[in-house]
């Protein structure tokens, strides 16, 4: 009976012998063939025994069984997260982001929402994402999608993205990221984007569920995210700018207040005010305040809290682990941001407003939320005395204060 060795290596192993005898021979003057040997001839002989050898035992699978169809991915676990009787709270989508990962071969995922500015907000993510993808901005424009890089490194435009259903790979030519791009089509005519980062050297090769099929659980996760939302928490959400009503301001205030002290974090607050706004149209105060809203949206970061104030053309917000100086910048975003928004084609023309901000940080202003907002307060008053954009608390004695900035139409 003919046995077969398991691999060439025994071959080339001996082959390797015999040149290696051949050689020390040849070097010590003493052939072991009595006839003389060049060492072309010595080479072509081992190059014709090595394939004669590999022949005729057959190459590695060639006799092999053909690969057979592929398994049926179980989508059982997916399924049960869509028929989960619970109420879908904010984890949620959190938890259906997670059940998707562990049926792709994707190293990291991150779930988009756009706005109606076109401003892309993250609702969650899971695994593992890239500071390129972390530190970036999805935008929507006239549209196209635009990636905005982080650090002032410019942006990338995916043309066609609001009328696209299928994938799409994209490949950054500023920054290695990577991505598999997957539009997502929500109740309500909203847009939303999935990002999948491909995953190392053992999780190459297609995916395990089908990019259609990824897209049909999402949809249908985001929509009972969203009816939840509009069925239960939508008490809480004021309905002409889509913010936090301020009810729920001081409670948040409180529990950031408490978190940054347990964690030794810094944490700002802005105090924003439309002047004048009262006596402005009803329409008019829709549209600065719809507006200064997405100037929020696509300002702040996605921990950051945003509210509506206590009284008309008033707005808060909670900035999350920033100290004084980085508050001033995000500020002064967020005015450069409702000035273009006020300068649109559907802004007011005949009324001009202007934004004012009082911040005030924790802990170098005060140390407790009643003092905290008290400060707050104090340096937005200051502000519109003072009729200066923005202005923080520690630099109230300051007598040159901030440049005025330019009146908003």
């Amino acid at each position: 009976m003919k046995t077969r060795l398991p691999s060439q290596t025994a071959y080339l192993f001996g082959n390797l012998v015999i040149l290696c005898l051949l050689l020390l021979g040849i070097w010590r003057g003493q052939p072991v063939w009595d006839t003389t040997l060049r060492l072309p001839n010595l080479l072509l002989i081992l190059v014709i025994l090595n394939t004669v050898l590999i022949f005729r035992e057959g190459l590695p699978g060639r006799d092999g069984p053909a690969a057979g169809p592929r398994p049926v991915r179980d989508l059982s676990a997916l399924r049960r997260v869509l028929a989960n009787p619970a109420t879908p709270d904010d984890r949620f989508v959190s938890e259906a982001l997670n059940a998707l990962l562990g049926q792709t071969r994707f190293a990291g995922l991150a779930l988009y929402l756009f706005e109606e500015g076109g401003f892309g907000t993250r609702l969650a993510a899971a695994g593992q994402l890239p500071a390129q993808l972390t530190g970036a901005r999805w935008v929507l424009r006239q549209g196209d999608l635009v990636l905005r890089h982080p650090g002032n490194l410019g942006e990338e435009v995916i043309p066609g993205w609001e009328a696209a259903w299928a994938p799409r790979p994209f490949r950054s030519g500023i920054t290695r990221l990577r991505a598999t791009l997957l539009p997502l089509h929500v109740l309500g005519n909203r847009l939303a984007l999935l990002a999948g980062i491909p995953g190392g050297r053992a999780a190459r090769g297609p995916h395990a569920v089908a990019p259609e099929a990824m897209a049909l659980f999402l949809e249908g996760a985001l929509g009972l995210h969203f009816s939840h939302v509009q069925a239960g928490e939508g008490r809480f959400l004021d309905s002409r700018t889509g913010l936090l009503r301020y009810e729920s301001f001081r409670e948040s205030f409180e529990t950031e207040i408490e978190r940054s002290e347990r964690y030794n974090q810094s944490m700002t607050l802005l105090l924003l005010c439309l002047a004048p706004f009262e006596e402005f149209p009803e329409p008019v105060r829709e549209a600065l305040a719809k507006a200064l809203a997405q100037a929020l949206r696509g300002s702040l970061r996605r921990l950051d809290v945003m509210f509506c104030g206590k009284a008309p053309g008033e707005f808060a917000a909670i900035l999350t682990e920033t100290n004084a100086e980085i508050a001033r910048l995000v500020a002064g975003r967020v005015l450069s941001a409702f000035q273009k928004q006020t300068q649109g084609k559907d802004a007011p023309k005949t009324h001009r407003a202007r934004l004012y901000i009082g911040c005030a940080t924790y802990p170098s202003d005060a140390t407790h939320d009643a003092g905290l907002l008290e400060k707050a307060e104090e340096a937005l008053a200051a502000a519109r005395s003072r009729d200066v954009p923005v202005l923080a608390f520690g630099s109230l004695h300051d007598e040159s204060g901030s440049a005025p900035g330019p009146e908003t139409p």
